[in-house]
């Protein structure tokens, strides 16, 4: 069976050399061969990035350059990829980010296999020393599940997606819902029907990193994520919640709120990861530090463990 076209689409704007080859080659080297691969600059003073996006151009012709002609951000930079896209299918990746070599054939044939719209898949973690930790493998969500769980936490890796254009087509691509435009994306899909499930399989390698948009705006994302969440699990409408609204709503928070808050992320981060490596004497002194030091980590424990919760609960359902 002949492969269909998968448009690749990807943004760049300050990653390191060596973080955006791996990334270009990771997607030139998948195993399913039927890609183009549009890359945005969205940085266009950036010559470094451009000499790298034009090098690699040269020797695949599969690669398509889209230089912005000013930064325009990430959602316009997607959107405007999305234009240059022949794909009956669109996957993303992010610029600092890297494939498994088989991600778009295990994608695909999960998409076939279980008549799904939209594919997302497992992650594992890269740390800013190099250090590669194993993410969780034991979450499998079929449509309905996956339609449930997205209403406890964010479970849609943007980076793994694999997905028919025509759901990009019939949504208008993303909105302009800064540091949370992929949640709203995917909630919006599942309001309009959209068969969106979550396989095992870890095809891609995430970069964590210190001085990323998720780190600088951590509070500002979470209440955001948080309030779009919760207008969803009552059954609102997504698509009702205007942009500008959001936008305002949550960004007017006092920086030493934002200096709390981060803390609070870091503890429940350092938690997560010494829970994921084992290690529960560590667990145990985190979480204590972090129960006794912030409202904040209060809230945002409880809201993992719940989410840990429905997530383990629904996907041995299967369902």
């Amino acid at each position: 069976m002949a492969e269909e076209l998968i448009s690749v689409i990807m943004s760049t704007y300050n990653e390191k050399e060596e973080w955006l080859r791996d990334c270009i080659e990771s997607v030139l080297k998948q195993s399913y061969r039927n890609l183009e691969f549009i890359i945005v600059l969205d940085r266009p003073e950036n010559e470094m990035l451009r000499e790298v996006i034009l090098e690699y151009q040269k020797q695949d012709s599969r690669i398509i350059f889209v230089p912005n002609e000013k930064n325009i951000g990430l959602v316009a930079s997607l959107n405007r990829a999305l234009e240059y896209a022949h794909g009956v299918y669109v996957a993303r990746i992010d610029a600092d980010d890297i494939c498994d070599p088989q991600r778009f054939r295990i994608q695909m044939e999960a998409m076939k296999e279980q008549d799904a719209d939209f594919v997302i898949s497992a992650i594992d973690f890269i740390h800013d020393d190099g250090q590669l930790v194993e993410g969780a493998s034991d979450e499998r969500f079929g449509p309905k599940a996956f339609a449930q769980v997205m209403k406890y936490g964010n479970v849609a890796h943007h980076s793994t997606w694999l997905l028919k254009k025509t759901v990009y087509d019939r949504l208008e691509g993303y909105r302009e819902v800064r540091y949370c435009e992929d949640l709203e994306f995917v909630l919006r899909a599942l309001q309009e029907g959209t068969r969106v499930i979550k396989i095992p399989d870890h095809t891609v390698q995430y970069r964590l990193r210190e001085n990323s948009v998720s780190r600088n705006f951590a509070m500002e994302q979470a209440m955001k994520a948080r309030y779009i969440r919760q207008k969803y699990a009552k059954g609102e409408r997504v698509a009702d919640i205007s942009p500008e609204f959001l936008n305002q709503q949550f960004s007017c928070y006092r920086e030493s709120q934002k200096q709390r808050f981060d803390q609070a992320d870091r503890i429940l981060s350092s938690f997560c990861q010494h829970m994921a490596e084992h290690r529960w004497g560590a667990c145990f002194r985190e979480f204590f530090r972090g129960f006794c030091a912030s409202g904040y980590f209060r809230m945002l424990f409880t809201e993992y463990f719940i989410s840990w919760s429905k997530r383990k609960k629904l996907a041995d359902k299967g369902a």
